[in-house]
């Protein structure tokens, strides 16, 4: 009888984990921003910073949060994160006042040759630089 129960029990939280929500902005908020441009140097100094300009889109209940990069001497991969505040209620009015901000972003080095920069935009397309390193 115990076996019994256990099972139960069991299933009970597996169909509660199943029927929770899967749409991240329900469960923390967190949305991946769209970038509208990407401004890069053509080519940057070995020895130097690599800074880029991500301009972003924000407003209505979406905010910026932070910038994440994935990267390694070649290149990297940069992603805008931000919170939607309808976090749970995603019926709830937003205002009208969207607008584009610039986010900067520093790479130090190590570079290789060439730095390949993509900028993940969710379901759209990447954009994209390549950075002569001289």
């Amino acid at each position: 009888m115990k076996s019994v129960a256990t099972v139960v029990v069991l299933a009970g939280l597996l169909v509660a984990v199943g029927c929770s929500s899967s749409n991240p902005v329900e469960q923390t908020g967190a949305v991946i921003l769209n970038v509208s441009r990407l401004d890069a140097p053509a080519a940057v100094a070995a020895a130097g910073p690599l800074d880029v300009v991500l301009i972003v889109s924000v407003g209505g209940c979406v905010s910026f949060d932070r910038i994440e990069a994935e990267r390694s001497p070649s290149g990297a991969t940069l992603t805008a994160w931000g919170f939607d505040s309808r976090k749970g209620n995603l019926n709830l009015p937003c205002p009208q006042n969207f607008e584009n901000q610039p986010h900067f972003y520093r790479f130090d080095p190590p570079f290789a040759s060439t730095f390949d920069i993509y900028v993940n935009r969710g379901r759209l397309s990447p954009l994209t630089a390549r950075v002569l390193v001289q």
